[in-house]
This record gives C-alpha cells, sequence and structure tokens, in this order.
C-alpha cells in the first residue's frame, strides 16, 4: 500500500508481535478470518491499481469468507465501498459488493439447509453478542484501545502515528482500523484475540513510521555530518526494540498453554465413563474440545461461589485441578468437592485429576 520497504518491514513486525506468535497456534476462528480478510484487502488494492473487475470480484468474495469465519468482518465492507466511492470508482465498488453478497448468500443458504433457517448462524451472533452481550457485560468502548500497547507495543503506537502519512493508503486504512474498531467496541463482549486483526493493519502504518522517522534521520544527519553512523543505526535499534518487546510480551502472554493440563485431557479421552468435566480454572489451559475429544460438557469452575461448584458436581463426574490456588483460598471448596466423593485418580505435576464414583 505505501512501498516495498514498507512491506517488508511490516512483515517483519508481524512476524515477531506478541499476539500472532501466541493466537496463530490456536484453534480459533480469528486466525482464518484475519487471514482472509488481509488476503481480500491484498487483492483490492491490486484490483484498484489494475482497475481489475475480476479481481475485485475475487476480493469481495474474499471478504465473504472473512465473514463466514468471523461474522462482525462483515463491517469492512464499509470502509472499502466508500473509499471506491469517493475515489469514483464505482464499477469497483459493484464488483466488491457482488463478490461479498455471493458468499453471503451462499452462507445463508447453507444455514437454511442446517437449521431450517436463512442466515440462522449470523442472526444468532447478532442476538448472542449484541442483544445478550449488553445484559451480562457493562460497555466499554475503550477497551480495546486501552490494550493498544499490547497488540503492536508501545514503540509501535509512536511509529504508527509517525506512519499517519497523508495519502490515499492512509485513508483507507484508518477507515479499516476505525470501522473495526468503533464496531467491535460496542459488541459488548471483550476479548483481547477479536482485536487480533488490528495487529497487521496497524503494524503497516508501524512499518510506514519507521521509514518516515528514517528518512527524517537522513534529513538530520546531512546537517549534522558526524551523526550519521548514529543515525543510520537508529532505526534499525529501533525495530529491535519492538521485536524484543513482543517476544517480551509472548512470554508473558494472557492465554498460557498448560502441558500437563492438557495430558490430564488427554488422559480423558482414554476413560469410556466420562459424562462431564469441571476444570478448576479456566478451561482454554487444557485445550478444552481441542484435546478433549469427547461429546461431554465442560464446566468451569473460576470462581468462588459454592453453589456453582456443588450445581457442576452434580453434573460432572471428572475434575481436573489446573490451579489449586482456588482450593487454597476456599478450602470449602474443596469440602465440596470431597462431599461428592471424588477422588483422584491421576497426577501430572501441579495438575491433577478426580473422579467420582
Amino acid at each position: 500500500m505505501y512501498s516495498e520497504k514498507v512491506a517488508t518491514i511490516a512483515t517483519i513486525l508481524v512476524s515477531f508481535s506478541a499476539p500472532i506468535i501466541e493466537w496463530t497456534p490456536r484453534v480459533m476462528t480469528e486466525v482464518p478470518a484475519v487471514s482472509f480478510a488481509v488476503l481480500s484487502f491484498t487483492v483490492a488494492v491490486y484490483s484498484i491499481k489494475k482497475k481489475s473487475l475480476s479481481m475485485m470480484l475475487i476480493a469481495g468474495s474474499i471478504l465473504g469468507f472473512s465473514y463466514l469465519t468471523r461474522f462482525n468482518y462483515a463491517i469492512f465492507l464499509v470502509p472499502l465501498i466508500l473509499y471506491l466511492l469517493v475515489h469514483k470508482e464505482g464499477c469497483l465498488a459493484c464488483g466488491m459488493t457482488l463478490g461479498f453478497l455471493s458468499v453471503f448468500i451462499f452462507g445463508g443458504a447453507l444455514d437454511y439447509l442446517i437449521w431450517g433457517k436463512f442466515l440462522n448462524a449470523p442472526i444468532r451472533f447478532f442476538e448472542v453478542n449484541i442483544i445478550a452481550g449488553f445484559e451480562h457485560t457493562g460497555l466499554d468502548p475503550l477497551c480495546y484501545i486501552r490494550n493498544m500497547a499490547w497488540y503492536i507495543t508501545p514503540v509501535g503506537i509512536v511509529l504508527s502515528i509517525l506512519g499517519l502519512k497523508k495519502s490515499k493508503a492512509t485513508m483507507l486504512m484508518l477507515g479499516l482500523i476505525g470501522s473495526y474498531l468503533f464496531m467491535v467496541s460496542f459488541t459488548a463482549n471483550y476479548d483481547l484475540r477479536y482485536g487480533l486483526i488490528l495487529v497487521p493493519l496497524i503494524l503497516i502504518l508501524a512499518g510506514n513510521g519507521l521509514l518516515e522517522l528514517s528518512q527524517h534521520l537522513k534529513t538530520v544527519s546531512a546537517k549534522f555530518p558526524s551523526t550519521k553512523s548514529i543515525m543510520a543505526l537508529l532505526p534499525f535499534l529501533v525495530l529491535l526494540a519492538m521485536i524484543c518487546l513482543s517476544l517480551i510480551q509472548a512470554l508473558n502472554a494472557p492465554y498460557v498453554y498448560n502441558e500437563n493440563a492438557t495430558k490430564a485431557a488427554l488422559y480423558l479421552n482414554e476413560q469410556p465413563d466420562v459424562k462431564g468435566v469441571i476444570t478448576v480454572d479456566y478451561a482454554c489451559k487444557m485445550g478444552e474440545y481441542i484435546f478433549l475429544q469427547k461429546n461431554v460438557p465442560i464446566y468451569e469452575y473460576t470462581t468462588q461461589n459454592l453453589t456453582i461448584l456443588e450445581d457442576f458436581c452434580q453434573n460432572a463426574n471428572y475434575i481436573i485441578v489446573i490451579n489449586e490456588w482456588y482450593f487454597q483460598i476456599n478450602p470449602r471448596a474443596n469440602e465440596t468437592i470431597r462431599n461428592y466423593d471424588f477422588f483422584e485418580i491421576q497426577r501430572y505435576d501441579s495438575v491433577y485429576m478426580l473422579k467420582k464414583p
């Protein structure tokens, strides 16, 4: 969108980005959705440069698959169409819309075949994440803004601001970032992984910012020749600083893989009598259904509410204690479990498993 140098810098930054390192190995819809979305933007930019209607149809179709993977990614159709209309590319705007609608209708028809209702899945998504979301979660429109340092590091924030060079590319980029931030901030369903698409987009701006910084430093070194070596080295040091910060963030990521909890989940795969599983701590730390390949309910005990725990104990016959800390701060939780005759059957270091006769 800016230059090949910017593309190279952005690619390096994305490759070492903490959210990318943390989330791409996981089985989550964000990963294919981001891949489809970025590919769609790439084909759209190529189509604009080549004035190719067929390529824009493809770009719209790819965006449609991004939408089918994460329904809220449909918002990207708005800034793309507006950008094309502002620059008097009505034919290309129609191509983008037609390509998207073809996949949109395909998804709706698929819902009808499976559920007997056209567009059942996006309607349910809206009901659960928008309507019901406001009933259970307070509105926090600045959530993703506050966590921007996690997505691109503090150095990346400064560079992305420097990269806001007035151009058509910046206009399109701000449209994509701004529309998604506005939409996702008002879903009342907050999770850092929902902002994964922001990482490659903002880091493109950061890449442009680093190049702008490099050009500015060259101007300074021309006026002060004695600083030429330092000014030439500084952009590289800034890039290295971003990479180091990202790797530090990745080591302290909010989602931590727990090998012992995974072993416990794999152990349950071999048990024929699993009816329900309680995880003491969040189930994501054992990979949930990724590793526990059984069609049984998982009950996450992440509070100190004993009534909830009692309900879980009535419905589940296995427990994976991922974090014993819950029992240490509330010994009565351990008593509740023992009242249902749970006993230890297996241990993997700090993670242990209980079973009800």
